[in-house]
């Protein structure tokens, strides 16, 4: 694997991966133009002898003395064809300098079978294409043979090929250069944030990382790390709130546990007396019990292992049922519960976790009304959905205290004279609503009372919309 460490870093594998890919790419192009270019120029070394023979065919002399000749307008080799012209007795009546200079051995067999097709032989230099057909000149029947050497196409080629072989490496590398250098210079502010977020700790959560643009793809990826920041910055300083909440919270009944424990160690008590004080710890430890309770509640809604058993519920009779169990505690402040079924509300929910959450919100109603009065409970539909509210005279949320009233361990008591408990109901009840896909919000004035609703999907067809009255 050490052999490999030089791909360690994004930009040499970027690098590497454009190299490998301008490779094949400028092979695969110069095999494609190889093979065009030979095809052509073969091709038009073959046109070039049918034009020379078509030229062999119209441009014949024939002298006083009845000898065929042709005109010989350029004397270089390139230019000027390898001609040969025959008569019908295989007797040799022209040839060209050219063809005297450079004798083909094979141009008598071509000669007797002359068919008009171009015919590639061997040469010491270079091989040699000649086209061998018949031809009437002058009222004589003649064989006119045509030829033209692959030497000055070769030398072409090479030129060709050379220019390739050398300029599409060097293409390669010149584009590879400025491949790496891109890379780097693009991967930049990467390395940038990278240092940045190594420096980041459990106590510097409040830093963020320098954006350059926050339209390219790097500065998305920064954007998210930030706003990845912002929630854990908040899920720190929640957690760090809730173990000090926890805490205070744990530590009064402990204390009171230790107390009671100590005064009835001190000196002989009677049967009574050590009852009375076994009493006041089991309270405590009751106390303690239901807020562990709480606190597991909402850490399998944390952890999304709080799954609710969907069945269908109508919160008319759930309503009903949880006035039966807790109308106890209103009639201890001569409190009244009412429910009002505007319609049949079915929804779809865990009924025994709706129950839960729906208590905690009664129950908190219960506490913050005054005594001697009306406490109301609606169920109805809207639209797709089943709502359930609970309607109170308390003393009224202001709107900035309105969303933190469902944190843990916050608890509203504007008068500062009662025990409210822990805080934790209403942050049970937004769980185990929303655990059901289901939404809580609260609508309250200062000084004219408060009214939760819970909504919910519902199961059956819509109705006219109504809300808190």
């Amino acid at each position: 694997m050490r052999r490999w460490s030089f791909l360690s870093t994004l930009r040499v594998r970027l690098t590497v991966s454009h190299l490998i890919a301008m490779l094949v790419v400028t092979t695969v192009y110069g095999a494609i133009v190889s093979t065009l270019i030979v095809r052509n120029a073969s091709q038009s070394l073959d046109d070039r002898l049918q034009n020379d023979f078509r030229w062999a065919s119209t441009m014949a002399q024939q002298n006083p003395e009845g000898r065929l000749t042709w005109f010989e307008g350029d004397e270089r080799p390139e230019n000027n064809p390898w001609l040969s012209v025959s008569n019908s007795a295989g007797q040799i009546v022209y040839r060209t300098p050219v063809a005297i200079r450079s004798p083909v051995p094979e141009s008598g067999w071509l000669a007797d079978n002359a068919d008009g097709s171009i015919a590639i032989v061997p040469n010491d230099v270079a091989p040699f294409r000649i086209v061998s057909g018949q031809a009437n000149i002058a009222g004589q029947p003649v064989i006119i043979q045509v030829g033209r050497s692959e030497f000055f196409m070769r030398e072409e080629l090479v030129e060709i090929f050379f220019v390739l072989a050398f300029g599409l490496p060097l293409s390669v590398i010149v584009t590879s250069l400025a491949g790496f250098w891109l890379a780097r210079r693009s991967l930049t502010p990467l390395e940038r944030m990278t240092e940045h977020a190594q420096a980041i700790t459990a106590d510097r959560l409040d830093e963020r990382l320098l954006v350059d643009d926050p339209r390219d793809e790097i500065g998305r990826l920064g954007n998210a790390f930030n706003a990845l920041l912002d929630r854990l910055e908040e899920s720190f300083r929640k957690a760090r709130q809730f173990t000090s909440d926890v805490s205070h919270e744990l530590r009064t009944p402990l204390t009171v546990i230790r107390s009671v424990g100590e005064v009835g160690l001190r000196g002989d008590r009677a049967t009574t007396d050590y009852r009375t004080l076994v009493g006041s710890m089991l309270e405590e430890v009751n106390r303690l019990t239901d807020l562990v309770d709480k606190l597991l509640t909402l850490s399998r809604s944390d952890i999304g292992s709080l799954k609710p058993k969907v069945e269908t519920v109508e919160l008319g009779e759930l309503a009903d049922s949880i006035v039966s169990d807790i109308e106890v505690l209103a009639a201890e402040k001569n409190q009244t519960l009412s429910v009002e079924r505007v319609n049949s509300a079915l929804c779809v929910a865990d009924a025994v976790v709706l129950r839960q959450a729906l208590v905690n919100i009664v129950d908190n109603a219960i506490k913050y009304s005054p005594t001697n009065s009306q406490i109301r409970i609606r169920t109805f539909t809207v639209g797709g959905h089943s709502l359930f509210e609970v309607q109170d005279p308390g003393p009224g949320i202001s709107p900035d205290l309105q969303q933190r009233i469902f944190d843990r361990f916050y608890r509203y008591d504007p008068n500062a004279s009662k025990n409210i408990g822990v805080g934790l109901g209403l942050a049970i009840a937004k769980s185990s609503v929303e655990a059901n896909d289901g939404e809580l919000v609260c609508e309250s004035v200062a000084g004219e009372g408060s009214c939760f609703r819970v909504q919910l999907p519902r199961k059956s067809s819509p109705t006219k919309p109504e809300g808190c009255r």
